[in-house]
Formats: structure tokens, sequence, C-alpha cells
């Protein structure tokens, strides 16, 4: 039994995912210690055998004033060193706390999110064995898979993806040059050059300028909690293993009235033998309500289907087959759908999967969605859409999509690929490999 600590961001994918982690890990026998930087009160998400540790945060995630940004570029402007996590300035980042907490916890593993660079720098710093924790799919520069922004299938031509490459690049390099300039050159990627030169950590391991920013990793190891039946061929990163997704199939932290109001939406369509149109939406509300509007009609005029959406705003509606939620309990909506409409972010995936639901994407070009619809679209798990479709195009295609076997069947493929990935003997061997570095 070894004693692991996992340190996840506080995004509700990562930490849904990263909790059925940590509860799989405790499953097979291993300690487990847990932080997402704020406290878990719900039963439902985190198991009592699963201890649950207060961390500190490294203030360069803190949003500093005009005034603290000064007195850090004086600072940085009269200090040639920065060495060691007892420094003014590895102190002032609150480094020194994260440290005092590790070696608190003593931990034999420690399974980071891969975007929480400050307490990966500790960690080396420390030599405490660790494995980066991804939720996306591959983001290492490869002439054969394009980049996380980009809705472009591989077809063969690395010159087509080496040129999306350099595009991606050279404007994400541009925003970092803006922010540098408007920010008096304290932003969180210049801190991190800085605290990495005075904790003697390699820079080469530093991909500089990409996606997610500011830095990807070259060789330390990497669970990505992805669908590897999913991933495009031509990974060729060292150390890197897609894990499979990591779903709560029995997450139910909603309350009574939420789950009365989902359970009058499958009763309703059980008992007319009606199909059920999941809309799970978050920047997809914000960029283009128009959408909503369309389905709507859509199912209006549909007699046989039936709509659970999420919205952020009043909608006018007088159909009895619409059901409108401020806040949409997917998990259990999804249980009971013949199809999920989404702007393709990668935990929707994973759940529709889990429960045999294809999907209708319209992709919300923020961060992977892109490049996750890609993979939808090459897998034919479902039908992805551009926002300047018109709804007779769209329901045309959400007809396909519910009426059509081969996006149900590869679903299920799918589905049953990941089911290796489920089993104890594969997480153990995973856990035995990083343990053996």
């Amino acid at each position: 039994m070894a004693k692991i600590l996992i340190l996840s961001s506080n995004l509700k994918g990562m930490t849904y995912s990263s909790l059925e982690l940590a509860s799989r890990l405790n499953e097979i026998g291993h300690q487990i210690f847990y932080t997402n930087k704020s406290k878990i009160e719900d039963k439902d998400l985190i198991s009592p055998a699963i201890k649950q540790v207060n961390f500190p945060a490294s203030k360069i995630k803190f949003k500093l004033s005009f005034i603290e940004k000064l007195a850090l570029a004086i600072s940085s402007l009269r200090s040639s060193t920065t060495s060691g996590l007892d420094s003014k300035f590895a102190r002032f980042l609150q480094l020194d706390r994260i440290r005092d907490k590790l070696l608190e916890v003593d931990p034999d593993l420690v399974i980071v999110d891969m975007e929480l660079h400050e307490e990966i720098l500790v960690l080396d710093y420390l030599e405490i064995n660790f494995v980066l924790l991804s939720q996306w799919f591959s983001i290492w520069e490869n002439e054969k898979i394009p980049p996380p922004n980009s809705l472009h299938i591989p077809d063969g031509n690395p010159n087509l993806i080496n040129s999306l490459w350099r595009d991606e690049i050279a404007k994400r390099l541009k925003n970092e040059r803006n922010s540098s300039i408007k920010n008096l050159g304290i932003t969180r990627k210049n801190l991190l050059f800085k605290l990495a030169a005075g904790l003697k950590f390699p820079i080469e391991e530093w991909i500089s300028g990409l996606w997610p920013g500011p830095f990807v990793y070259k060789s330390f190891p990497v669970w990505s909690m992805t669908s590897p039946a999913l991933e495009f061929d031509g990974t060729n990163r060292i150390n890197y293993k897609a894990i499979g997704p990591m779903v709560n199939l029995n997450r139910e932290n909603i309350s009574k009235d939420q789950k009365k109001k989902v359970e009058s939406v499958t009763d309703y369509a059980c008992k007319e033998g009606y199909k059920i149109i999941c809309m799970t939406s978050t920047t997809m509300v914000k960029s283009d309500s128009g959408i909503l509007d369309n389905i709507i009609s859509i199912v209006e005029r549909n007699e046989s289907w039936v709509l659970a959406a999420r919205v952020e705003k009043k909608v006018a509606t007088s159909c009895k087959r619409v059901f409108l939620f401020d806040f949409l309990p997917q998990i259990e909506i999804l249980k009971n759908s013949d199809c999920c409409i989404h702007h393709g972010g990668i935990h929707t995936i994973n759940e529709c999967i889990a429960f045999d639901v294809p999907m209708m994407v319209f992709p919300g070009n923020q961060h992977d969605q892109n490049s996750c619809a890609a993979r939808i679209e090459k897998s034919e798990t479902g039908i992805v859409l551009q926002r300047d479709i018109s709804e007779s195009e769209i329901e045309n295609k959400l007809k396909l999509l519910m009426n059509t076997d081969i996006y149900k069947h590869n679903v299920a493929r799918i589905k049953k690929l990941n089911a290796h990935n489920r089993s104890e003997e594969y997480l153990k061997k995973l856990v035995d490999e990083i343990l053996a570095i």
C-alpha cells in the first residue's frame, strides 16, 4: 500500500474526475490524501476513507494589485538570485508553505494537475515522486496530431498540421508578450521562469508558449484521463499514458427538488415512449443562445421528442415537452437520454460514452473543445455542426443522429474499449510503474 497525495485544481470537471481516480486508488488499497484548494462537503463525491488536506495555494494564482506588481517588478530588478524555497521571493509566493505541507504528508507518490506549475516546481526541487494528471487528449506538438484549438482531422498531411502548430504558437507567444507589457513583466510565466532559475529546475523540460499556458512538459510522466480509443493515431510523447475516463457512474449530488424534476422528465418520456434530448452547456450558452432557441423550436415540432436543457436566462416556451433547468443534473439526465447536445467539453464526452449517448457537438472554440469535437467526428460517435447552420439542417442532423444505429454502435464500441482501463489490474500496474521510477 502506498501513500498517495492528489493535488487537483478546483475546476468542476477536474474535481469530479480526480475524485473518481482517488476513489479507485483507494479501492485497490492505497492510502489517499486529496486537495483541490477547497473543502468538499458532499459525501456523494468523496469517500470518508479519503483524507482531505488543506493545501496552501501559490500567490501567483491570485490577482495581484498594481502596487504588488510594481513591488515585484522592482524586486526582480534588484535581485540577481531567488535561490531555494526560503528566499524572500519564494516565501512571498507561499512556496515555502507548499513545501512544509508536502513534507508533513510525506507521500510516496503525488498525482498533480499538470497546470499546477508552482507545485510541480516544488515537487521536483524536493525530489518527490510525481506524475502529471491531464484532462486533455495529446497536446504536445506533433506532425500527426493538430493543436488543441483545431477542428482538423489528421489526413496524412504533416505540412498542414505543422502549419497549424506554427500559427498557434505564434499567436500564444504574441498574447504573452502583450500581457507582459501590460502587467509590468509580472506574468505567471515570467515569475515561473524566475522561480525555476532559483530552484535549479531544468528549463529545457518546458515547452514554452504552448497550451495549456504557460508550459507543457516534455518528459515528466503524464496520465491523461481520456479514452485511448478516441485518440488520433501518432501520439509519440514519452512517459504518456491515456488511462481512460474517470467518471463516477453513481454521482448524485443533487437536491431533492432537482431529483424530482429529473424524474418528471424521465417518467413522462418513458410513459409516452418519447426520446430524450439532453442539452448541456457552459460557454455555449454565453456565446450563442440562438442554438438553444433553434433546438426548442425543433422539439416543439417533433412530438416524440423531449428536451432537458440548462438555461442562464428566461426562455419563453409553452411546450410541455421542454424542461428547462438553471442547474442541469447531467449524470441523472444522461442515464435516460437518446442524444446529448453540447459544446465539446471532454468531461461531457466521457459521461456521454459512459451512458451510451450519441452526441451533437457545436464546438465552443474554447481551449480544447475543437479538437475534442474533431475526435467525435472521426470516431462517428456523434455529429459536429458549426454555429451558422440553419434550423432545418440542425433538425435533419438530429433525426439522423437518433435514427441511425452507427452512432449508438460506435459509442458502445468506445465504451467497451474503455472498460479495460477501469480494471483494478490496470490501475495497479500504472501505480507500480510510477513508484518504480
